[in-house]
């Protein structure tokens, strides 16, 4: 009788132990607790002259964590508030810098996490840009005898403590919204600042920043509004 309820309880212990490897989805916790959990719906307004037609259907925007890594108006600020000169220069380096190490670590999120193939290699070839760009701009920041580009962690840290709440599918777009959110900064920061850069290379390195953001923003709210897939070849 002994030996049967040993048997019986090694059973029940079993059964408790996959059940515990079963669940690979982290719960949500509470080190992001600003962060949406459920997508935006934004009515456009109604176009004129079409009486008694029905408004477009309202186009849902994803939540985005861009903005709790200070990935807003930080850098885009000090940009657009600094004249033209030297000190521009430097200032340039250190903040594109800075966003450039917050995508790559984003993209690495992504790259890791996403359940999209498309999402997965256009993550690969952002990451591989942002490493290209701070490649060139730690080379000028040396030029400059300044030595190494500081970086803040912290930004990229607090964007994937927000993102690694999220599991499977819900994941890719909210990754893919906060991905936007970021090169749209990139974006804006490089358009401001092509003007007034002194170096003709720092210069054409801005503008070439601004256009392949924008173009990678299309391909991805492109993937947001038709909840489809990013061509393969990315």
């Amino acid at each position: 009788m002994q030996s049967a309820r040993v048997v019986f309880l090694m059973i029940i212990f079993a059964v408790m132990a996959v059940g515990s490897y079963a669940q690979t989805c982290p719960a949500p916790t509470t080190a992001c607790p600003t962060c949406p959990s459920a997508p935006v719906a934004m009515q456009p307004t109604c176009p004129t002259g079409t009486c008694g037609q029905p408004c477009p259907p309202a186009m849902v925007i994803p939540p985005s964590c861009a903005i709790l890594g200070g990935l807003g108006g930080g850098p885009l600020a000090i940009l657009e508030s600094t004249c033209a000169g030297p000190e521009f220069d430097r200032l340039y380096i250190e903040n594109m810098f800075q966003i450039h190490t917050d995508i790559t670590a984003l993209t690495t999120q992504g790259i890791e996490q996403t359940t999209d193939k498309g999402l997965r290699n256009l993550s690969g070839k952002i990451r591989t840009e942002q490493s290209d760009q701070n490649t060139k701009l730690a080379m000028w920041y040396r030029d400059m005898g300044l030595g190494r580009v500081k970086v803040d962690y912290c930004k990229s840290g607090t964007i994937i403590n927000c993102l690694t709440n999220l599991c499977g599918a819900g994941f890719d777009p909210v990754y893919a919204q906060t991905l936007s959110d970021a090169l749209k900064t990139l974006r804006d920061s490089a358009l401001v600042s092509a003007p007034k850069l002194s170096r003709s290379d720092m210069k054409h390195q801005a503008e070439l920043v601004a256009r392949t953001a924008q173009n990678e923003i299309d391909i991805l709210q492109k993937w947001i509004s038709t909840h489809g897939t990013v061509p393969e070849k990315y």
